[in-house]
């Protein structure tokens, strides 16, 4: 259950006119550059499951570029509404994808989705979050997830955006032991303020052969 923070948060994003801002990205063209961060990893006729779908504009955005069956999964209804109403084309269910039983896909996303209230400031409290979402991602994933966050450091270094209670990222120094609970993460720099987690569950996936590349 997202705090109330988080709340006021979504509540004030929701009042944008303009999509990308109504899902908290700055503009369209830094809303594509995370986009394009899941979209390289996607091929013809992939299942993918974007988790915090807002809108649905990873799938609109996809579609735009190779046919896959995508699904967005938006625990915020009045994102999840607003979607189903702006792009009734795109597949979008509301539900808490951090509860709920997941399908599986070839490539799971979640693109900045690490909202929450001032307890994201704990660092227990905020790495507790970001590991449970990559097991989330990498339990539901195929081949690969993508989990798009922002640079913790990058964030605490920004006077403006460091006093937003409902956001919080993931550290570099941290990947080490993230990768420690049996997962393959690669890090790959999105923006200056980003960092992408490319997830391969390895150790979930020992039973079916290695794909050559």
């Amino acid at each position: 259950m997202a705090s109330g923070e988080a709340e006021d948060y979504y509540g004030e994003l929701h009042g944008h006119s303009d999509p990308a801002r109504a899902v908290g990205w700055e503009d369209a063209t830094r809303q594509a550059a995370r986009f394009e961060a899941v979209a390289r990893y996607v091929r013809e006729g992939d299942r993918v499951l974007d988790l915090g779908a807002g809108l649905g504009a990873l799938g609109r955005y996809l579609a735009a570029r190779v046919e896959v069956r995508y699904l967005g999964i938006e625990r915020d209804p009045r994102l999840f509404e607003r979607g189903r109403a702006m792009q009734p084309e795109v597949a979008l269910r509301c539900a808490d994808f951090m509860v709920e039983a997941l399908p599986e896909a070839e490539v799971v996303a979640a693109v900045g989705v690490l909202v929450d209230g001032r307890s994201l400031r704990d660092d227990g409290v905020r790495f507790g979050r970001v590991r449970a979402l990559l097991e989330r991602v990498a339990g539901a994933a195929r081949r690969v997830g993508v989990v798009v966050l922002l640079d913790q450091d990058r964030l605490e270094a920004d006077p403006i955006r460091r006093r937003e209670p409902a956001l919080g990222g993931v550290r570099l120094g941290e990947v080490p032991w993230l990768a420690a609970r049996g997962l393959e993460i690669e890090v790959v720099r999105v923006l200056e303020t980003d960092l992408a987690l490319v997830v391969r569950a390895a150790a979930l996936r020992a039973d079916e052969p290695a794909e050559v590349s």
